[in-house]
């Protein structure tokens, strides 16, 4: 329990998300995806400038009406339901999260398996050092074009 002591203030009705298998998850100060009661999902919208371009592509597909490959990509990622502020600090909310749907929500013992896309993890404007981590952390992904970063799996 040590581990969620210097963790910021869950918003009010979240809890952490017990199928995040990568990432940053919930605990020793990092913030995490967040399971709601309603069913969807808290995703902490991260530091400029990585936060925002997400939050761009979100808007950018589930507000576009006329652009039809923007139209079909809605059906191959989670629906988006807006900014949410929560962790308020002196009445000023601390941190945004993505509201999204829970895709795995309806199954009873869901597998999860989260994959790095691309050849390079890291952002173009990373620092060497940055860059050097990344790549130590999985070197045939230069090749690969991919890799696993976690794995949930429930038996029957």
């Amino acid at each position: 329990m040590s581990e969620f002591l210097n963790s910021p203030q869950l918003p009010p009705g979240t809890k952490p998300l017990p199928t995040q298998v990568g990432g940053h998850k919930y605990g020793n100060g990092q913030i995490g995806c967040l399971e709601v009661n309603d069913g969807t999902i808290l995703k902490h919208v991260q530091r400029p400038p990585y936060g925002q371009r997400e939050l761009d592509f979100y808007d950018e597909i589930f507000q576009s009406t006329d652009d039809n490959t923007l139209i079909e990509l809605r059906s191959f990622v989670p629906e988006f339901h807006g900014v949410i502020h929560g962790g308020n600090n002196g009445g000023v909310a601390k941190h945004q999260y993505l509201k999204l749907e829970n895709l795995i929500k309806k199954l009873s013992k869901p597998c999860v398996l989260d994959i790095k896309m691309g050849r390079k993890t890291y952002d173009p404007e990373a620092s060497p050092e940055k860059v050097a981590s990344q790549t130590a952390k999985f070197p045939p992904a230069q090749q690969l074009g991919y890799q696993f970063t976690g794995m949930l799996v429930k038996y029957c």
